[in-house]
């Protein structure tokens, strides 16, 4: 009897040992919100605060298993990175469309890749203003946002103003990461 539990023991073990492969690889990402800094970064704060406190998000999601991270380089028509099309983010600085004097994406790459970490960029499309109350205040939406440029173009769902996807001229207003511009201003 005790033969027979052990045998049926060690074939159960085996049978569960080789029908559960583990994946090659799993993703274990974290979001870094950017929106309303409600992760990162800081806008009172020097570029060297925001790279330490940056480097500080990657550090403790490293150190807790994570392998990714999706960093959000466009919450509301601007961005985390140099671009000839949308104005610098205004959670950089305290002022849209001022130079932060760095590249926050070039250095979440290099910062992410040193650690073993993949980096996703994550934008929002077509979100231009979160909250239509702060439509008017010009540190936060500069002359140069897409709101501004081109009001007719957006669309207002309760208190948040999207770039109308519904409209052609929208649909062929994109930006990649590197600034790359595919926009024809005729449609």
């Amino acid at each position: 009897m005790k033969k027979s539990l052990l045998s049926i023991l060690v074939l159960f073990v085996a049978i569960n040992l080789l029908a559960q492969n583990p994946p090659k690889r799993e993703l274990r990402g974290v979001w870094i919100t950017t929106h309303l800094s409600l992760d990162w970064p800081n806008r009172f704060q020097s570029p060297s605060q925001q790279r330490v406190a940056f480097t500080a998000i990657l550090d403790h999601n490293k150190t807790t298993g994570m392998n990714a991270a999706f960093f959000q380089v466009r919450s509301q028509s601007d961005a985390m990175y140099a671009s000839k099309l949308e104005p610098w983010s205004y959670y950089l600085t305290n002022q849209q469309g001022t130079n932060p004097l760095w590249d926050p994406l070039q250095f979440a790459v290099e910062e992410s890749h040193k650690r073993g970490l993949e980096l996703h960029a994550w934008i929002n499309p077509y979100r231009a203003i979160a909250n239509t109350l702060t439509a008017t205040n010009t540190a936060q939406y500069s002359a140069t946002h897409v709101s501004k440029t081109h009001p007719q173009w957006m669309l207002t769902i309760g208190t948040v103003q999207i770039m109308n996807p519904g409209l052609p001229v929208v649909r062929h207003y994109k930006i990649l990461p590197l600034g790359l511009i595919f926009y024809d201003e005729n449609l």
